[in-house]
């Protein structure tokens, strides 16, 4: 039985063979009772918070899961890009992978007490959680077969399970904080709570994959209040001991005494009833929705007016193209989008003259980094200058003068904020917060005397001011909401801000000069991103269609009710929470040592059974270290036919680029020895080694890879035939076992995109061709060629969202020896397993001319042409109750395909064409094992062709 990781928790491998690339890094240890924390020496100061937290996380949920003491995790610190995640992996051993940058307060993933906190035991809950093995698992697992049946359970129980942990077990997770408050409130006001089956993959009602974290933590903790956390413990257990990944449900029903589904509808309506009534309260004391001004839902952003009040600048995304930056004319309505964020773009912001605009896009910097640069667009010209390098510039805002620019920039946790003079490039650090404390949102006062900014100390986030010219640093706001994103009023007199309480993210305004506030904005979802004209505020709100701009009037004047009238903040009456206090031990470092996790700590055997004439045996040991420095393999391979095993080993170095790789391997093979009388069937066996080179050229226009790799091979006799020679023949013919040498070359390019929406690629290219020659060093006659080239190209036509025209040319041609030479095969859909293919994840691919018998044409040279347009039919996102499957869209192609393998000239080659049409669908079997199916029917022309019906697995090209 298959178990499948969930993807999720399958990324830290990818994330930290980046990192690995980058030889400058010098990796080192910290080593504590239970963890191994791994991190580049520059980060030495979150590596031992998190070995402290680490280890406070495990006293805090081991008795829970029931977690031996002996387990050891290791963690690895790694700070790719300006983005904020952590994965975490049970595969070969227990690993977490931290991203240590901190995400701002405006984001649901920053809204949190303790980000590092937070992060460190929601991913040491998958840890415990994936290890809870017991009966026929557990002891499949002792021996090194990994046997994990909770790897299983739906997305939505793994990661709500992890948010309710990290809320229980910290009192600042998630679960309680205004996002996800947000968007619970929003889907029950909104009546578009998710069932279980649409939460079973990848959901399409907002907030989309956040909803696995918000509503599952919800639902976990609906059972927690309800049955008991030992219930949830005990349907943890005997969920343990379950070989077969499936009967959740019925686990539950003897847990509970209820299924799955009944407890969602129950869930469902508390939540209904919860927040009718505090939406009642809501309105008794008075909407303050605003007026919307976009209605497209999805991402719509951060606005940013210019100086003059007339233009308006924000940030775009609407699932069917590229995210842009947007600029609207507030007078006459009409709207330009001016840039493409390929890679994403951060807030913009006009410059002082209003005639450009400032603005941030993460850029490819040393080849294994993502980072935020600083881009300046120009209004009049609509040039764009890029400003900076890998300088990680956050939030950037210009002075009044338009002499310099202030933004925030981050490293290893470490934030501070930077004043850049945009005519000479100096920089002078404006603060820099002690320790990990976070600083974020700076944004100058008009007369440019002073800065604005957001800083999170003691565990929340306040505002504050410096003056420039003095550098006093005054605290503006101290209350137990997140308060962020704030922005000064024309005459300098108030700032507008977001707070994130309890009712969620809302708008205040607040006198610099008398610390009054006042609520800007009531309303049933949420707003944030304000900003001012002196009369008028404009913000993001969310609904259930996702976040979409408004606008409301700036009113200061004092208020009838107690909610919304003018407060003083009373700065010294509020105290931080400041309920974490975890034991600052000085663990132990050292140098980073691979070989404590290269051993093999599973192994993988594979049994196929055809025939008895036709069974095979396999067995597979892989290890790579916790850092991805090295990997390595060795596999052996055993067949009822030829008991003699294959051997198969691989190394690869990917601590530099290029990266290297070794292999060899030993393996028997029939060879064909015969005189004029009599053939023989001799055995020979091959020594094969490898050596390859792969150097990645990635930029945001595309990936470049480029591979070279050499292999040599020796055949020996096992044993030499008795045969009778004849000279005048040169009969007979024995195989000589000689040594054998290819040279390859392949070059790949892919700059293809595709959209929430996207049913496949929508623009773009991919390019590849390789090229292998092989030859005897004893026979100079015997060389061979092979060459292969191919180009995919897609266009997204402009008159319905993701219909896309897709064109595809396969091309190769062969020479040399005749005899040794490689040909190609080019024909209709071959016979498939499909089950085999759903288990071994493999799927039907391109380079097929749809209508003829498989092989049905031979050649030295093919050539290939696939014509698709492809539509929508169905967007489903939904699956069978509780059961492990999931369907998210239907989608169909109609193809014409032509081609033709031949080994005459292509002037007199006979070309073969076919039409036809495939239905189409992506779903999820057993819980994050994606596969895809096509139904098809496609039909050959002229008189080999023929009437093909078919259903695989595969995506085609």
């Amino acid at each position: 039985m298959m178990y499948f990781p969930l993807i999720l928790l399958g990324q830290s491998a990818f994330i930290t063979q980046v990192l690995a690339a980058d030889p400058k890094i010098s990796w080192r240890t910290i080593s504590t009772k239970h963890f191994s924390v791994h991190y580049p020496a520059s980060a030495e100061e979150i590596g031992r918070k998190a070995a402290n937290i680490a280890e406070e996380a495990h006293d805090a949920l081991a008795p829970f899961f029931g977690t031996a003491d002996s387990i050891h995790t290791n963690i690895v610190l790694v700070d790719p890009g300006d983005n904020a995640n952590g994965y975490a992996s049970v595969d070969r051993y227990n690993l977490i992978t931290l991203l240590a940058f901190h995400p701002g307060p405006d984001s649901d993933l920053g809204d949190a007490d303790d980000y590092l906190r937070m992060l460190l035991y929601h991913e040491y809950t998958h840890i415990l959680h994936l290890n809870m093995v017991d009966g026929i698992p557990g002891l499949l697992t002792s021996i090194g077969l990994s046997v994990r049946p909770h790897q299983n359970l739906p997305n939505w129980f793994i990661e709500g399970l992890a948010t309710w942990v990290e809320t229980q077990k910290t009192g600042g997770g998630r679960n309680h904080r205004s996002f996800f408050e947000m968007y619970l409130r929003t889907a029950a006001l909104g009546d578009t709570l998710p069932s279980f089956a649409q939460l079973g993959g990848s959901p399409h009602e907002q907030p989309r994959r956040t909803g696995w974290y918000a509503f599952g933590g919800s639902f976990i903790s609906f059972l927690a209040e309800n049955y008991g956390e030992d219930r949830l413990r005990l349907f943890l257990q005997k969920y343990s001991r379950r070989l077969v990944p499936i009967g959740y449900n019925a686990i539950a029903k003897e847990v509970f005494g209820s299924t799955w589904d009944d407890m969602q509808m129950t869930w469902h309506r508390d939540l209904k009833i919860r927040y009718g009534r505090w939406k009642t309260n809501q309105e008794q004391l008075g909407l303050k929705n605003g007026t919307p001004l976009t209605t497209e839902g999805e991402f719509q952003r951060n606005p940013s007016l210019s100086p003059d009040g007339r233009l308006l600048v924000y940030r775009s995304s609407t699932g069917d193209q590229i995210s842009t930056l947007r600029i609207r004319d507030r007078k006459t309505g009409v709207e330009q989008d001016v840039i493409t964020c390929r890679g994403g773009c951060g807030r913009p912001v006009f410059s002082a003259d209003g005639m450009s605009v400032y603005f941030t896009r993460s850029e490819r910097f040393d080849t294994v980094y993502h980072f935020d640069d600083l881009f300046r667009y120009d209004l009049a010209t609509q040039q764009t200058t890029r400003l900076t390098w890998g300088r990680r510039v956050l939030d950037p805002t210009p002075s009044p003068d338009g002499r310099s620019i202030v933004f925030a920039t981050s490293q290893y946790g470490r934030s501070r904020l930077v004043l850049r003079d945009l005519s000479t490039g100096q920089e002078t650090d404006l603060v820099a917060p002690v320790g990990l404390q976070q600083v974020i949102h700076p944004r100058f006062s008009p007369d440019g005397r002073r800065i604005v900014f957001a800083m999170h100390k003691n565990n929340v986030w306040d505002l504050y001011t410096k003056e420039l010219g003095t550098g006093q640093v005054t605290r503006l706001t101290a209350d137990a909401a997140a308060d962020m994103t704030p922005s000064f009023s024309p005459d300098g007199r108030i700032v507008v801000y977001a707070a994130s309480g309890e009712d969620g993210p809302e708008l205040f305004a607040l006198d610099i000069k008398t610390k009054e506030k006042h609520q800007i904005t009531r309303t049933l979802t949420g707003a944030v991103d304000p900003t001012t004209d002196g009369t008028t505020v404009l913000f993001s709100r969310y609904s259930t269609q996702g976040w979409d701009l408004a606008e409301s009037a700036l009113d200061f004047s004092p208020s009838p009710d107690a909610d919304t009238a003018q407060k003083t903040v009373a700065l010294e009456d509020f105290s931080p929470r400041g309920r974490y206090s975890p034991n600052q031990i000085h663990y132990p470092e050292s140098e980073y040592n691979p070989m404590f996790t290269l051993y093999p700590a599973t192994w993988l055997p594979e049994f196929r059974f055809v025939s008895p004439d036709n069974a095979t045996l396999q067995l597979q040991l892989t290890g790579n270290d916790a850092v991805q420095l090295h990997t390595w393999s060795i596999g052996a391979h055993w067949n009822v036919e030829n008991p003699f095993p294959s051997i198969a080993l691989s190394y690869r170095n990917q601590h530099y680029i290029p990266s290297v790789g070794l292999s060899a391997a030993w393996f028997r093979r029939p060879r064909i020895a015969f005189d004029a009388f009599t053939t023989v069937v001799v055995d020979e066996d091959v020594a094969l080694g490898s050596v390859d080179v792969s150097l990645p050229f990635p930029n945001n226009s595309g990936s470049f890879t480029t591979n070279f790799r050499v292999d040599i091979s020796k055949g020996f006799l096992v044993e030499t035939p008795s045969l009778r020679p004849d000279p005048a023949t040169g009969i007979p013919y024995v195989p000589t076992g000689a040594t054998n040498i290819s040279f390859s070359f392949s070059w790949r390019y892919d700059n293809r995109e595709s959209f929430y929406y996207s049913i496949s690629p929508e623009t773009g290219r991919r390019l590849g061709t390789s090229l292998v020659v092989r030859t005897s060093l004893l026979d100079s006659d015997s060389l061979t060629y092979t060459a292969r080239w191919q180009w995919n190209e897609y266009f997204a036509m402009p008159y319905a969202r993701a219909h896309v025209f897709a064109l595809r040319y396969d091309g190769g041609i062969s020479g040399g020896d005749p005899a040794r030479k490689e040909g190609f095969r080019l024909g209709g859909i071959p016979e498939r397993d499909l089950v085999e293919d759903i288990l071994e994840e493999r799927g039907l691919g391109a380079g097929l001319l749809r209508g003829f018998v498989p092989d049905a044409f031979r050649g030295d040279q093919i050539h290939l042409f696939n014509i698709e347009y492809r539509f929508p039919v169905w967007y489903i996102h939904d699956g069978f109750t509780s059961l492990p499957f999931f369907i998210e869209r239907l989608h169909a192609a109609l193809f014409f395909d032509v081609g033709t393998a031949t080994g005459e000239s292509l002037r007199s080659a006979p070309w073969h064409m076919s039409l036809g049409a495939e239905l189409r669908t992506a779903a999820t079997l057993l819980t994050g094992h994606a596969t895809h199916f096509r139904l098809g029917i496609a039909h050959g022309l002229g008189e080999v062709g023929i009437l093909q019906c078919y259903f695989v697995s595969g995506t085609g090209f």
